[in-house]
């Protein structure tokens, strides 16, 4: 579902009202919707029934979990229950990579930005992280596993699941958090790369901050919700940029890009209005 919104997003920015992007990255599993949305995969379908058959998101990352198991050296099966938490700290880098115990269960997955930080790992581990550092935190509503080395052995399986055709190669920049640098189209290395991702920690910081020093001034988020928007202006802060959503929380789509069209057009971005008046 993240995957159609972005696409059908996109297509209303550049199909309907003419706004061609100049780079593209996403966040995440975030780059997979960036590889329909511009184009560069189109087997929506077979990607689909290959995740749904895979026992990646079922019993190795989610479900049991086997490969947390596994790395953890827990030799009983379970009764099929996640043993992952996932916690958002509001509390910079440095200070959560101090307070986690070397061999603790407790590992850091995601830097969304300066001052907020996603950990995951065992409850307990994650709780006596958090209560350390005593900063505001919110328990994520999902438990699988991703970005961090527990996961580590799943890189030939990621692999498989990315190993896809390039049907169209965009003439704009794709970035990616594999290497923090332009993503090389080539489909065994797109393969490796997303592997790559998922398997090491995500800084979104350092990813905005490249695309920042290549030109990109205008940050458009076309995914679900207004999360990355936000981060991008906590990380860029001071200097000049705009960042906007196309969908928010509590407010009517229609709403939402009409607030966005007149953002950029506030900002000097040429748009087609004319599908406005059909």
């Amino acid at each position: 579902s993240g995957i159609c919104l972005s696409y059908l997003y996109t297509a209303v920015m550049q199909d309907f009202f003419g706004v061609i992007p100049d780079a593209a990255f996403g966040y995440s599993l975030g780059e997979n919707s960036m590889m329909f949305a511009t184009g560069i995969w189109t087997q929506a379908d077979a990607m689909r029934t290959s995740l749904e058959t895979s026992p990646i998101f079922h019993e190795r990352v989610s479900g049991r979990q086997a490969a947390i198991r596994e790395y953890w050296g827990i030799t009983e099966n379970g009764d099929g229950e996640s043993i992952w938490s996932n916690y958002v700290l509001m509390a910079p880098y440095e200070k959560v990579l101090e307070t986690i115990h070397p061999g603790e269960h407790a590992y850091i997955t995601h830097i969304n930005t300066p001052r907020q930080v996603v950990i995951g790992g065992e409850e307990e581990a994650c709780r006596r992280v958090a209560d350390e550092i005593n900063c505001m935190r919110l328990k994520a509503p999902y438990n699988h596993a991703i970005h961090c080395p527990p996961v580590e052995s799943e890189f030939d399986h990621f692999v498989h699941l990315h190993h896809w055709p390039v049907e169209n190669e965009p003439e704009i920049p794709v970035y990616s958090s594999a290497g923090y640098g332009q993503l090389k189209l080539d489909s065994r290395a797109v393969a490796e790369s997303f592997a790559q991702m998922l398997t090491k920690p995500i800084d979104f910081p350092r990813l905005v901050n490249h695309a920042y020093e290549d030109g990109a001034r205008i940050f458009i988020e076309l995914g679900a919700g207004s999360n990355c928007s936000k981060w991008v202006d906590a990380i860029l802060r001071d200097r000049r940029h705009v960042s906007a959503a196309i969908n928010q929380v509590n407010v009517d789509d229609h709403v939402s890009i009409l607030k966005l069209l007149a953002k950029l057009i506030s900002h000097r971005i040429s748009l087609d209005l004319l599908p406005l008046t059909a």
